[in-house]
C-alpha cells in the first residue's frame, strides 16, 4: 500500500513541478498574480453565498413552528442546541479537535507554510453555518480564511 502511495505522490510532484515550470515560462507573475486573485475571489464569494443560504435554512426549518407574539422558552434552547450539533459534527463526522478558527490559520502559517487539510474548507462552513442557523454566536469570517490555506 505504501508503494502504492508513494508512487502516487511521486507522479503528483511531477506533474505540479512541470505545471510551475510552465506556468513561469508562459505566463508573467503579475498575470498569475491577477488570475489567482480573481479565482480566489470567485470561489470565495461563492462559499460566502453557500453558507449564507445553509444558515438561512437552517434557521427558517428551526423557527418554522413558532409564533411572534407568544412567549416561547425554545428560543433559549435553540442556540445551545446549535453549539452541541456543531461540537458532534466536528467530533464524530469530521474526527477533528475543537479548535479555534484563528489559532489554527496563524499555526498553519507558522510551521506548515499555510498548509492545512483540505477537509478543514467545508468543515468549519458546515459547523458555524449550524450554530449561526440555530441562534449561536460565532464567527462567519475564519471559514473562508480555511478556504485557501
Amino acid at each position: 500500500m505504501s508503494g502504492i502511495r508513494e508512487n502516487i505522490d511521486r507522479k503528483l510532484h511531477d506533474m505540479t513541478y512541470s505545471l510551475k515550470s510552465w506556468r513561469e515560462r508562459y505566463i508573467p507573475e503579475v498575470t498569475f498574480l491577477f488570475i489567482v486573485a480573481f479565482v480566489i475571489g470567485l470561489v470565495s464569494g461563492f462559499a460566502a453565498y453557500l453558507m449564507k443560504s445553509i444558515i438561512d435554512f437552517i434557521s427558517r426549518y428551526a423557527l418554522s413552528g413558532f409564533k411572534v407574539t407568544e412567549s416561547n422558552y425554545t428560543f433559549l434552547i435553540l442556540p445551545l442546541t446549535g453549539i452541541f450539533l456543531a461540537a458532534l459534527y466536528m467530533r464524530y463526522i469530521s474526527h477533528d479537535d475543537l479548535e479555534h478558527g484563528t489559532a489554527r490559520i496563524r499555526d498553519a502559517i507558522k510551521t506548515r507554510q499555510a498548509r492545512m487539510k483540505p477537509r478543514l474548507m467545508y468543515d468549519s462552513i458546515v459547523g458555524s453555518s449550524i450554530t449561526l442557523g440555530l441562534g449561536g454566536s460565532a464567527g462567519r469570517t475564519t471559514p473562508f480564511f480555511r478556504l485557501f490555506l
